[in-house]
């Protein structure tokens, strides 16, 4: 009977669990901040914690539904941890891990219960700072380090997360791709629930469509972080398996390459005449993400889905290239060729009568002009651009016939048309005498 005694305690002695110094370590790495935060407040001793992350249990909700009662969780303490009720400080020692898990029990309650009643409402669920820390530290091991601009704010995160949870995935507007510093948690709107109820609802902040490149290039980047932060967590989705910073590099210098937002047209002298428009590129942009989810649905991975999506050929046609020619057509100079040729009719009225110096009206005028302008055109003559003079100059505004022909009396101030060269458009010389170099 002794013997047998001592061999059941040899079994629990050898049943507790100890840790080696880089085992400890590891294991604090492994552990969430909010349950750190919980053994740390009912100051549960770091060895005991290591022992709990070292076998599994890293969260607030783990830790809840680890054993059924305070009983359970004495004899656990006592088989694996080496406390021995009987002794005081192993007894003080026992009682802050119950404290913390009876503390866990409420928190994993009330958050479940937040996590049914955001489903309930259709709206995303709170994302805790110890999730959000997490996928930060997750991705700054795996590449660099991260800016507080460089990092998807907590209301966006939640609402991609959501989408991923249930197979939602979409392309939000980038409007809604916000970093940390253009979050803002108390946004708030008042909403009618089932029970007619008015209710106030977390809403995301949005922020201003980029402007320009950079901007561009920012938004796109805090894109691909959010999507992989979310791989990070969401583990189980396999399409977001091999999203990485090189993807939206490679993506920022297709949109911003020669072959997108590079692609302008040229005269023979070098002139710049026509160019995709910055809403033009924005909205082919949200196309190419548009058909990516599509893919994605499909059954594709994200990165292929992105890179087949900016190569397809039919979505830059239908998005990009034609909008682009229909875009440039309505803005192409007219050099003099006719209107059905470059699909433009330019202004080919200028000027006041009865100034003298337009050639039409009454008063001081002669010639063939005295006694003209009577009717619906009374007040207007016809002033016919020089051959080979464009109308417009590439950003829009009416070019001057008489400066190229060399009969304009109005300095450059005080004349409402542009003077700039017909054909090259350099500033302040006709084309008469310009040798057409851009300048």
């Amino acid at each position: 009977m002794q013997l047998a005694v001592s061999h059941l305690f040899d079994f629990v002695m050898a049943s507790v669990i100890t840790l080696t110094d880089a085992q400890k370590e590891a294991a604090m790495k492994v552990a969430s901040s909010d349950l750190q935060f919980l053994f740390d407040r009912k100051q549960v001793s770091e060895e005991v914690q290591a022992v709990f992350y070292h076998i599994g249990v890293t969260t607030v909700e783990a830790f809840a539904v680890l054993v059924k009662n305070q009983d359970e969780l004495e004899e656990m303490l006592g088989n694996y941890f080496g406390l021995n009720l009987k002794d005081l400080p192993d007894k003080v020692k026992s009682g802050k891990v119950v404290a913390a898990w009876m503390a866990a029990k409420v928190r994993a309650a009330k958050q479940a219960d937040m996590e049914g009643d955001c489903e309930a409402r259709r709206v995303p669920k709170d994302v805790p700072s110890s999730d959000m820390t997490a996928m930060r530290r997750s991705y700054e091991k795996k590449y660099w380090e991260l800016e507080e601009r460089n990092i998807p704010g907590k209301s966006y995160m939640e609402k991609k997360l959501d989408e991923i949870e249930k197979d939602e995935l979409r392309a939000e507007a980038l409007s809604e791709v916000i970093c940390t510093t253009e979050d803002d948690p108390d946004t708030l709107k008042a909403v009618w629930n089932s029970n007619n109820e008015l209710r106030a609802v977390k809403v995301g902040a949005k922020a201003a469509l980029p402007r320009d490149p950079e901007e561009l290039r920012r938004r796109i980047h805090l894109m691909g972080t959010a999507l992989i932060f979310a791989g990070f967590q969401q583990t189980h989705k396999s399409y977001l398996k091999g999203v990485d910073p090189q993807l939206y590099h490679e993506y920022v210098d297709y949109l911003l390459g020669e072959n997108v937002h590079g692609l302008v047209a040229k005269t023979s002298y070098g002139a710049s005449v026509a160019g995709p428009s910055w809403t033009l590129l924005l909205a082919y942009e949200q196309a190419i993400r548009s058909k990516a989810v599509q893919l994605v649905r499909k059954g594709s991975t994200y990165r292929e889905a992105l890179k087949k999506a900016w190569e397809d050929p039919i979505i830059k046609e239908r998005n990009f290239t034609t909008p682009l020619c229909l875009e440039s057509a309505s803005k192409r100079p007219w050099t003099g060729g006719g209107a059905e040729e470059y699909f433009y009719t330019p202004p080919l009225k200028y000027g006041k009568a009865g100034s003298g110096k337009d050639g039409g009206g009454k008063g001081k005028t002669k010639g063939k002009a005295k006694g003209k302008g009577k009717g619906k055109d009374k007040g207007k003559v016809n002033i016919e651009a020089p051959p080979g003079c464009a109308a417009m100059t590439p950003q829009g505004k009416p070019v001057c016939f008489r400066f190229n022909s060399g009969t304009c009396n109005s300095s450059k101030k005080q004349c409402r048309y542009a003077h700039v060269c017909g054909v090259c458009f350099k500033v302040g010389v006709p084309m008469t005498t310009c040798k057409h170099t851009q300048g």
